[in-house]
């Protein structure tokens, strides 16, 4: 099968703690993008121009699929390349590994619950279509949990 890059479009997206920012991945990108949420409730006749000059481009994540946040204000980002679970704090700009384990192949649906971040490892890289054909995906299918940063909780906006 010849060398191709991912196609895929945006899949992880996530909102901040406090519902003002709101954050996105493409899965094949390498970018953290994110706009302020005014600007998307904006219905102005300039509302579209408005919100595309306010997308800011954060941070590298490298390749992830799955974003999610906790009462911390830190998002939690999957990271196919290092089998990990990264942080990026919107406070210092920084992203860091969080867990990371052989196991977490291709990271994806994150989810919060109580002070648990909960989430599925797809084995999408060994389907068929990555794999000349030959379904390689290994049952059964996980889904882990590990403890939220810093006693972190679920977000609850109202």
């Amino acid at each position: 099968m010849p060398l191709s890059y991912l196609t895929f479009g945006a899949d992880g997206i996530a909102l901040s703690a406090d519902g003002e920012t709101l954050y996105w991945a493409p899965t094949a990108g390498r970018y953290l993008f994110s706009i302020p949420t005014a600007r998307l409730r904006n219905n102005g006749p300039t509302s579209e121009l408005l919100a595309q000059q306010a997308v800011s481009r954060i941070t590298q994540k490298g390749v992830s699929d799955g974003l999610e946040t906790d009462s911390n204000g830190f998002i939690y980002l999957g990271s196919i390349e290092d089998n990990a679970i990264n942080i990026f704090n919107p406070a210092n700009g920084i992203v860091t590994v969080y867990v990371r384990d052989p196991r977490i192949g291709w990271t994806d649906t994150m989810s919060v619950s109580g002070n648990y971040l909960y989430f599925t490892v797809n084995q999408l890289w060994r389907a068929p279509g990555f794999q000349g054909g030959v379904d390689r995906r290994i049952k059964p299918y996980v889904l882990f949990r590990v403890p939220l940063a810093n006693n972190g909780t679920r977000t609850n906006l109202q």
